[in-house]
């Protein structure tokens, strides 16, 4: 692959990515994984409407597992590539449609599409430290919001594995970038939320609550001392 050649390369891609032949489909994503960092940011975002609207279709469908873990490396990597793109255009761009979808979902838990939305989002977040701030700092506070309005604990259960799996994103870009922090700005809002399922009455909740101080406290000085005590 080479930049040159995107233009003939990615139409082809997204015709086989839209196709209705699963292989077809995984070809092309492993291909455009494969060949985004090498055509560019540029040359890339000029097919983000079509490759999104594949792939988005592709994750919320779940047909294959293989086809959804394809789709998440492909969604990483873009972020990845777009996070190289000096105006970061493409890259808001691709973040905006990513939290438009995903957090439709987190206001409906009762789809059933909150999980997928959360691999979606911590794939987009392992792509790009400033795409991680970006998404934290939308997301969480519609967690919290969606926690507090929903008595159902097995809702609830959902909305907190959803916020450890993001905080463990986070807390590797912590421990990565100490002068720019990702997740020490939430911490005391995740805390919140944790220790409030930690103290439920249902079992589960309070697992994955533990589960959640856990991945906070998995990277040094995400907390401070007064948190920590």
């Amino acid at each position: 692959a080479a930049p040159v050649f995107a233009n003939l390369t990615l139409p082809l891609l997204l015709e086989k990515l839209t196709s209705s032949v699963a292989s077809a489909k995984l070809d092309s994503l492993i291909t455009l994984t494969a060949a985004a960092p090498v055509f560019g940011p540029k040359e890339v975002a000029a097919f983000i409407e079509g490759i999104w609207i594949a792939i988005r279709t592709e994750l919320f469908r779940a047909s294959s597992e293989n086809l959804v873990k394809a789709c998440l490396k492909c969604v990483s990597m873009l972020m990845k590539v777009f996070d190289t793109d000096s105006s970061q255009d493409s890259l808001k761009d691709l973040i905006e449609r990513i939290l438009k979808e995903c957090c439709h979902h987190f206001k409906q838990p009762q789809l059933g599409l909150t999980g997928v939305s959360c691999q979606l989002l911590s794939a987009a977040c392992s792509g790009s430290a400033a795409g991680c701030r970006s998404i934290l700092g939308e997301v969480i506070p519609v967690i919290m919001e969606q926690y507090a309005v929903h008595a159902s604990s097995a809702l609830q259960c959902c909305l907190v594995d959803s916020l450890k799996s993001l905080v463990a994103v986070g807390a590797v870009y912590h421990s990565q970038l100490p002068a720019e922090p990702v997740l020490a700005p939430h911490a005391d809002s995740v805390l919140s939320v944790a220790f409030a399922s930690v103290n439920g009455g249902d079992s589960n909740l309070r697992l994955y609550g533990c589960k959640c101080v856990a991945a906070l406290l998995s990277s040094a000085s995400v907390l401070s001392p007064s948190q920590v005590l």
